[in-house]
């Protein structure tokens, strides 16, 4: 099961599809309410999914060094699914 604000990242990684979150954009996503995050808490919160969401769902977690993250499907052999 995941936490609340685990569903909300996958949630917005589903909905920006082989597309760039930018951590600030995460960022502003968990934290709409105010309150600041401790400096790696967004590598924290995509490590701890990550792991939840395991290597069999066809899906991974991608870092973009310098920009953010990215959600991939993964085709057997674990190799990423071409784009269309």
């Amino acid at each position: 099961d995941l936490c609340p604000s685990e569903r909300r990242l996958l949630a917005l990684l589903i909905r920006r599809n082989g597309h760039i979150v930018t951590k600030s954009l995460i960022e502003t996503m968990l934290y709409e309410y105010g309150g600041s995050p401790s400096p790696n808490a967004i590598e924290k919160l995509v490590s701890r999914l990550r792991s939840r969401i395991g290597p069999n769902t066809g899906i991974v977690v991608k870092t973009v060094y310098g920009d953010g993250y990215r959600l991939e499907e993964v085709r057997c052999g674990g190799l990423p699914a071409m784009a269309n």
